[in-house]
């Protein structure tokens, strides 16, 4: 019986075109050299292994990502005033890709008759099964690919191009800094602070934590290796022409060296999710969502904002892909109104010039080209300034940011360390602007007595959903309050209450707390209907940030 031979993986020479035979004592040629791989059956796994060991010895830009394989591409790009910028970006490897990716790192060699030996192109199985390995790939895995440096939790610089494993950044095309070295000294934190501030100084913020937030921007998405999450930075303006997106130009040109690409607005929240998650598998800095109408309201980016791992479907396929993303997310609006569960995981900055056309304001100064023409400085300076507060021993003991607290301990407290305003306290004027919280406020400020608070027995009081619509054309019609609040969340467009929607609208309110008062239900097994009512609270710390998630010592942060 014959043994069943073995693979055979060698270095061979000659050109890299098909169909030509060769001889096992070809000599390798200088810079041609590809791996010879026999093709032979039943040893389809080792021949797999042997490709995968290929394309890591060719140095081919290969990673992993939300559990595929993805390639990092490179290319010129225009990127302002006709400059030409190196970028990067993270692509799927297809079957097609594989097979070329295959043939520029392997020479498949097959035996025919009487021993000869010929060229043939990558085999279709082999490269299908190399895409299907998961699990079991040498590749790096990578979350996004970054264009500038970044920092570690001791203040030390990330200044190797490549992918840094803790973090899995693919660090690419980065500038040239003046120094890696992060001094401890104030002094170097404020005189950098100074310049970065040099290039918002003609905006005309609406309250100091406004500026703050217009810092953050310029400064998080840089630092984005010491911060698995940071809040979305969110602008709004009375008027179009205020700045808002140049703003997110200006850090996205410090973080990656050419303007940021943009989401624009969709027509559903479907529709926004999906080009949403196009843009995360991209793997970028930054995504700005750019001029968003009326509300801004979405559960997947709440958990992009909130989780460090999300489940996504990307558009044209059926399977769910894990992303581990480090994205910063911006946004920006006229009167932007940020709604729900987002207003806690965003912080908003102001822009007003007092101006019936802020677009025809004449500016001293042009920003962008000063970026673009000393990038490596603004990069040092957004460095400096965390890195400066994590060397320093005068540290800003703020109260922990739920779910950010990895920003708010170097971001967020260097700026305050610095003399800025909390930034976090810009999250009081989006939770004001917020409609949704104003329906809840007007229908727990104004709940009727006959189900507000408990009975003598200290039962709650509770109503039906007919009930509740049917006291307010009996003995609550002086409440016109009441009667308003009820139209707004569930009027049925003819001057009455639409039952359904009321219960629905109360469904999602269970357990929330507003202005001390807490909405509570409870089934009536016999009647099997929801009652409703409404009771105070005593402990009102439940109305901060909602559950810490992940509230772990700074120091035991896993970057």
């Amino acid at each position: 019986m014959l043994e069943k031979p073995e693979a055979r993986l060698s270095v061979v020479g000659g050109s890299r075109g098909r169909g030509r035979q060769t001889s096992p004592n070809t000599e390798p040629l200088a810079k041609l050299d590809r791996i010879r791989i026999d093709i032979v059956g039943g040893l389809e796994n080792d021949m797999c292994a042997m490709v995968e060991e290929a394309l890591m010895a060719w140095g081919l830009p290969v990673y992993v990502k939300a559990g595929m394989l993805v390639e990092a591409i490179e290319g010129d790009t225009t990127a302002q005033e006709g400059t030409i910028d190196r970028t990067a970006r993270l692509i799927p490897i297809n079957l097609h890709r594989m097979r070329h990716l295959m043939n520029t790192a392997c020479t498949f060699v097959k035996t025919g008759p009487k021993n000869k030996e010929f060229f043939v192109n990558a085999p279709v199985d082999i490269a299908n099964m190399i895409l299907n390995r998961v699990g079991f790939w040498p590749f790096p895995e990578v979350t996004n690919i970054v264009a500038a440096q970044t920092i570690e939790k001791t203040g030390e610089v990330i200044n190797e191009p490549g992918v840094h494993r803790p973090s899995r950044l693919l660090l690419a095309n980065l500038p040239v800094l003046p120094s890696i070295v992060i001094s401890e000294e104030k002094s170097d934190a404020i005189e950098a602070a100074n310049f970065l501030h040099g290039l918002i100084d003609e905006y005309e913020f609406v309250g100091e934590e406004s500026k703050a937030v217009a810092m953050s921007m310029l400064i998080t998405p840089v630092c984005r290796g010491i911060i698995p999450l940071a809040p979305m930075h969110a602008v709004t303006a009375p008027t179009p022409g205020s700045g808002k997106s140049y703003l997110s130009r200006l850090a996205s040109l410090i973080a990656t060296g050419r303007p940021c690409a943009v989401i624009p607005p969709a027509r559903d929240e479907d529709e926004f999710e999906k080009r949403l998650t196009a843009a995360m598998m991209v793997g970028p800095s930054i995504i700005s969502l750019d001029n968003m109408v009326g509300r801004l309201g979405s559960s997947l980016l709440c958990q992009a904002l909130t989780e460090p791992v999300i489940d996504v479907r990307p558009l044209g396929t059926s399977n769910l892909s894990r992303i581990e993303q480090r994205v910063t997310f911006f946004a920006n609006g006229n009167n932007l109104q940020v709604v729900d569960d987002l207003t806690r995981r965003t912080l908003l900055a102001t822009v007003d010039r007092n101006e019936e056309n802020p677009e025809e304001h004449e500016y001293k100064a042009r920003p962008d080209k000063a970026v673009i023409a000393e990038r490596g400085r603004y990069v040092h300076a957004a460095l400096t300034i965390v890195g400066s507060y994590l060397k320093s021993n005068g540290k800003v003991r703020l109260p922990p940011l739920a779910s950010y607290e990895g920003w708010s301990k170097s971001v967020r407290e260097s700026l305050v360390w610095l003399g800025y305003e909390d930034p976090v306290l810009s999250m009081k004027a989006v939770k004001a602007n917020d409609p949704e919280r104003h329906k809840r406020e007007a229908i727990f400020a104004n709940w009727p007595e006959q189900a507000f608070g408990i009975d003598f027995k200290g039962n709650p009081k509770l109503l039906t959903v007919a009930e509740l619509i049917e006291g307010r054309d009996k003995s609550l019609d002086a409440l016109s309050d009441w009667n308003e609040a009820l139209k707004q969340i569930a009027g049925d467009g003819k001057g009455g209450v639409d039952k359904r929607a009321l219960g629905n609208w109360l469904a999602k309110q269970k357990d929330k707390i507003v202005g001390g008062r807490k909405l509570i239900s409870r089934l009536d097994s016999k009647r099997k209907i929801m009652n409703w009512g409404c009771i105070e609270v005593e402990n009102n710390s439940l109305l901060q940030f909602g559950p810490t998630i992940g509230s772990s010592d700074f120091n035991d942060l896993p970057f």
